[in-house]
């Protein structure tokens, strides 16, 4: 691990117990890993790795958050179990890529470890949860690829039907069957969605293949440092929301905190499932004097300028999102926005923003205090 990884590893500890600052921030033989890996025979999924460093890291966190956090936690069984549950809520927090079994796999073949595990920085349990949860999902995307096309032209909107849009309380799918209508009626809700935007069907067949295929793409992207990021803030997260491992991909966003300036629209963002959401924003930013962005809104497509393209940025990494939202002060982004008390997907807006760099004296003083 490069230097710059522990020392943001340990201030966002000490900001997160100290100042409370909010950080940015998502198997039983269900398919078999050969089955999963034809996903793309050109360039097949490998198994993501920990490493040495992150263990070292991840034992000085343990150490940290023992002698300096003031919630002194006690790592026992129920601790433990506490963890694996929120770690497989963050993973599929919408609950529509692991089954049933391979939940009650995973709890049978690890919880009885899990203390030993957390207390060692043993690695192992929760990289394998991850590899497994990344190789489905690559699957489960090619399957929504596959004869895309053929499924839109024939799709009917004649019975009446329903879609859930946050699954994170419902049970996990108990079949592939089950899972499969669930991805399909996604698929439904997405292309009715465009068609009431009046979107014609090659328009709305180019837009989703791109967002599949942007999805997977995000897949292959993800390294040791994304897995590790989770793993950790699961852990630390146990002790209170703020406090954060930062990988050394966020240390860009803890110098613009440390240094009391951001450039974009003052809004801190996560990936939720494979949407863009606000968590909060700035006081003082562009964002919030405008007023129509709000807390829970997901930003679905970005553009630059009166007429430039609306980029649909559903599936997207996220500093790739941040990166196309920032740009020169003074210039219009343009933010396609589902409201967060919408009924459903198909409600969305336009939200209209200059950029500006913002200064964060003020809030810094208020958190200070």
């Amino acid at each position: 691990m490069k230097q710059t990884s522990f020392y943001s590893l340990f201030y966002s500890l000490i900001i997160g117990m100290l100042l409370s600052l909010t950080g940015s921030l998502s198997f039983a033989k269900s398919e078999s890993k050969e089955q999963i890996q034809e996903v793309s025979k050109e360039e097949p999924l490998t198994d993501i790795a920990w490493s040495d460093a992150q263990k070292k890291a991840n034992l000085e966190t343990l150490k940290l958050l023992k002698n300096k956090h003031y919630e002194k936690l006690i790592l026992d069984d129920a601790l433990a179990e506490k963890f694996l549950n929120n770690y497989l809520n963050t993973i599929d927090s919408n609950r529509q890529v692991f089954l049933n079994k391979d939940v009650t796999a995973f709890k049978f073949k690890y919880l009885k470890g899990m203390k030993q595990d957390l207390l060692t920085a043993n690695l192992n349990p929760g990289f394998a949860i991850f590899n497994q949860y990344r190789l489905t999902l690559a699957q489960l995307l090619a399957e929504q690829l596959d004869n895309l096309d053929q499924k839109i032209n024939t799709m009917t909107f004649d019975e009446e039907d329903s879609l859930l849009i946050d699954r994170s309380k419902a049970p996990w799918p108990k079949t592939t069957a089950e899972r499969k209508e669930i991805w399909e009626k996604r698929l439904k809700s997405a292309v009715l969605s465009m068609q009431l935007e009046n979107k014609k069907t090659d328009e709305i067949i180019k837009t989703l293949s791109k967002r599949y295929k942007s999805q997977l793409e995000r897949i292959r992207q993800l390294n040791s440092e994304d897995v590790f990021q989770i793993y950790l803030n699961t852990f630390t997260e146990l002790y209170d929301p703020h406090t954060n491992y930062m990988s050394p991909e966020l240390s860009e966003n803890f110098n613009i905190s440390m240094s009391l300036k951001l450039q974009g629209i003052g809004a801190l963002l996560r990936m939720k499932d494979d949407y863009t959401e606000v968590v909060r924003l700035i006081p003082g930013g562009p964002a919030a004097k405008k007023g129509e962005l709000k807390p829970s809104d997901r930003i679905v497509g970005v553009a630059q300028g009166e007429n430039g393209e609306m980029v649909d940025i559903v599936g997207w990494r996220l500093d790739q999102v941040v990166n196309l939202i920032r740009g020169e002060k003074g210039t219009l982004v343009r933010l396609e926005v589902i409201p967060a008390k919408s009924a459903d997907e198909n409600t969305r807006k336009e939200v209209r923003i200059i950029r500006a760099e913002e200064k964060l004296e003020e809030q810094a003083v208020k958190k200070a205090i």
